[in-house]
């Protein structure tokens, strides 16, 4: 069932905000001004699909992806560049004042280069066996196959190619000898891979916001702690234990930090 909703503003993370009298409701890829028709995003009351922008923004442009806004690999490509702009130096000056700090904030610097000199492709065997090798979608368990990416550096033209080869082997490698699969962080499980075990990467860099406010208040680098994780994350592609064979302990099932059914 869809509903219409008025866009007000960006948040912080990029997706456009509705403000509802149940709260805020965030559509990603919306922009301030919008129209738009949208659907439920199962697991996540608070956000919903966008289907259709009906009163689009005058600043709205066409994205140079065809991929984009189902991939999940680019938040921005539909937002005039001036505005986009605004935006984000406005995110470093409430940044800042969080902390008390006031302080100018010159406009952005445009540090694009010839284009993105990185990129983590994931890869999964999808419907009916076939395999998969692109973007994980945002905020969902599937993988986006694509053939190409226009904003990476032109030395990154052969990485897609590259990541089809390497999958194409180790899946069927792993698959011919039923081999389970174990990584750091939980991107690749979502993607396919059995199971991984790591410090909790968003809890670690939102940390580093306390050793910036240190050092913005006059502490010097060296007099600062190193500090090890203290949170560590266990996450279970059971998609994949079943298709391996395995049948995971329900006592480990229990322990996990995410399950992928």
């Amino acid at each position: 069932m869809s509903e219409r909703l008025a866009i007000a503003r960006v948040g912080r993370w990029g997706d456009g905000i509705s403000d509802t009298p149940g709260g805020p409701v965030y559509v990603p890829y919306a922009l301030p001004g919008e129209t738009v028709e949208v659907e439920q995003w199962p697991g996540h009351p608070d956000r919903r699909r966008l289907l259709e922008v009906e009163t689009a923004s005058p600043e709205r442009i066409a994205p140079i992806c065809p991929h984009f806004g189902i991939c999940g690999g680019c938040t921005f490509q539909h937002w005039a560049s001036a505005r986009y702009r605004e935006w984000k130096r406005a995110l470093v000056i409430d940044a800042l004042a969080q902390f008390g700090i006031e302080s100018a904030v010159d406009d952005l610097i445009d540090a694009h280069g010839e284009g993105r000199r990185r990129a983590v492709f994931h890869a999964r065997r999808g419907p009916h066996d076939l395999l998969e090798v692109g973007f994980a979608a945002r905020k969902q368990h599937r993988v986006i196959a694509i053939d190409h990416c226009p904003i990476l550096a032109p030395s990154l033209n052969g990485a897609v190619a590259a990541a089809w080869a390497i999958a194409e082997q180790i899946a069927g490698l792993a698959m011919r000898w039923r081999l389970p699969t174990l990584y750091f962080n939980k991107g690749p499980v979502k993607a396919g891979i059995l199971m991984s075990y790591g410090p909790d990467i968003l809890a670690a860099s939102r940390r580093q916001a306390y050793f910036v406010d240190r050092i913005l208040k006059g502490t010097k680098p060296a007099d600062l702690p190193v500090e090890q994780p203290t949170k560590f994350e266990l996450t279970i592609n059971q998609q994949t234990a079943k298709a391996l064979g395995l049948n995971v302990p329900e006592s480990l099932l229990a322990s996990a930090d995410e399950v992928i059914e």
